[in-house]
Order: C-alpha cells, then sequence, then structure tokens
C-alpha cells in the first residue's frame, strides 16, 4: 500500500509542476529560491497527505467503532477468529493510528522531493517561456 501511495504522490506532483510552470516562473522571477519552489511543494504535498490520512484514520476508526457495536456475527464459521463474544474485535488505537499517518506523511515528504526540486531548479524564462 506504501508503494502505491508512493507513487501516487510522485505521479501527482510531477503533473502538478508540470501545470504550475508559469506560477514556479514568477515565484522564480520574484526572487524565490529553488530550494523554496521545492520546499513548498513538498509542504503542499505532506499537508494533503496529513489532511486526507487523518480524515481516513478517523473515517475508519468511526466505521470499525460502528461495525463493533451494532453488527453481531453468529459464533461458529470462518470468521470466529474475528470475534470476540459474537462482535467483531475491531478495535482502533490512537496511536496505531498515528503512526501509519506520520509514516504516510513521511512518504509523502519522500516521494515529492524529487519532482518538486526538478520544479525548483526550473530557470524562471523557461517556466514562464512554456504553455500547455
Amino acid at each position: 500500500m506504501l508503494f502505491v501511495i508512493a507513487v501516487s504522490v510522485f505521479i501527482n506532483l510531477r503533473m502538478s509542476v508540470n501545470e504550475r510552470l508559469r506560477e514556479i516562473g514568477t515565484m522564480r522571477a520574484i526572487g524565490v529560491s529553488s530550494l523554496g519552489v521545492t520546499g513548498l511543494f513538498v509542504l503542499e504535498s505532506v499537508a494533503l497527505a496529513l489532511m486526507f490520512s487523518i480524515a481516513g484514520a478517523a473515517l475508519g476508526a468511526i466505521a470499525s467503532l460502528a461495525v463493533r457495536a451494532w453488527v453481531a456475527i453468529p459464533a461458529g464459521g470462518n470468521l470466529a477468529i474475528l470475534l470476540s463474544s459474537g462482535r467483531l474485535a475491531l478495535e482502533p488505537r490512537l496511536a496505531d493510528m498515528a503512526v501509519v499517518v506520520a509514516v504516510i506523511a513521511v512518504f509523502a515528504a519522500a516521494f515529492s522531493y524529487f519532482p518538486a526540486r526538478r520544479g525548483g531548479r526550473i530557470r524562471p524564462v523557461e517556466a514562464l517561456a512554456s504553455t500547455f
């Protein structure tokens, strides 16, 4: 799953850099350094990853607690290993969810750096002259 997240972040940020060449050119022309442009794109990617992974973790926790509270399954059968007194034994823990969110943020930062760096290295004249 982390590989899919990494590839998705990389491809999306690369497309974003290509679509925002004029914005990059304007930032570079007014004096934003190459590292500053790179940092802005990485920060944007990490912020989006954090927002959506926190939202996903919260929705997942709510769904698992709802299933645990309202769904009763007979004790026999293949699901018996996942049951606790006829209820699904789903207990989301905040610490586990925080670790998953942190890992996703680190992956987003790591795999957004390379396309962001490519965008940061574009010379202002080249970025402002290109059109899509």
